[in-house]
C-alpha cells in the first residue's frame, strides 16, 4: 500500500539531526553569555546595596551633626582592623569624635551580607574605616574598596569615596589600577 504524499508529514532523520545541530550550537553561544549578564546584575545589586549604606551615614552625619564611622565588624559590637569588608560592617554615630567605638556611641546599622556573593575589601588596610564628619566630607584621601563576585566572571568594582564625601562607582580606581580582591 502506498501513501499519497499529502497523508506523508513530518521530519527526515537528517532535518532533525540539522535542527538539533543548530539549536547545540546557539545554545553554546547564548548560554555563557547570559550566565555573565546576570552575575553582572546581581554584582550591580550587591554594589549599590553598599553604596546606599555610605550615602545614609553620609546624610546622618550631617542630620546629627557628629562624626558617623563605617567600619568592618563581623560581630557589629567594635570595629575590627583590617580591609576585608565582606563578613560585615558597622555604621555608628561617633559622638565623642575619639574614633573609638564606645558605649555612649549609637549603633545606626550592622551590616551583617550574609549571601556570600560577593567580597568587599578596603584598598588600603591603613584606611580600614570611613568616618563622615558633620559637613558630609570624609577629610585626607580617597577612600577605596574593591567589590568582587565570589563566584562566576562579573567583573570587580570600584567604590570610591572621595574627600568631599561624594561616593562613587567605576570600573577602575581612581590611579586607573584595576579593583582586586586578593
Amino acid at each position: 500500500m502506498h501513501l499519497s504524499a499529502r497523508l506523508q508529514r513530518g521530519f527526515t532523520l537528517i532535518e532533525l539531526a540539522t535542527t538539533a545541530a543548530v539549536a547545540g550550537v546557539t545554545l553554546t553561544v547564548a548560554v555563557p553569555g547570559g550566565l555573565h549578564l546576570l552575575e553582572d546584575s546581581v554584582l550591580s545589586a550587591e554594589v549599590n546595596r553598599f553604596v546606599a549604606h555610605f550615602n545614609f551615614a553620609r546624610s546622618e552625619a550631617v542630620k546629627r551633626g557628629t562624626e558617623i564611622v563605617l567600619c568592618p565588624s563581623r560581630a557589629g559590637a567594635d570595629c575590627e582592623r583590617g580591609s576585608d569588608w565582606s563578613d560585615g560592617f558597622l555604621i555608628y554615630a561617633d559622638r565623642d569624635g575619639d574614633g573609638a567605638r564606645d558605649e555612649e556611641d549609637t549603633i545606626l546599622r550592622h551590616v551583617h551580607p550574609d549571601d556570600g556573593r560577593a567580597r568587599i575589601r578596603s584598598r588600603s588596610a591603613s584606611r580600614w574605616r570611613v568616618v563622615f564628619q558633620p559637613s558630609g566630607t570624609t577629610g585626607g584621601t580617597n577612600g577605596s574598596h574593591a567589590f568582587c563576585a565570589t563566584h562566576g566572571s562579573a567583573d570587580a568594582r570600584a567604590v570610591i569615596v572621595s574627600n568631599t564625601g561624594r561616593v562613587r562607582v567605576a570600573e577602575r580606581y581612581s590611579d586607573g589600577a584595576l579593583p582586586d580582591c586578593v
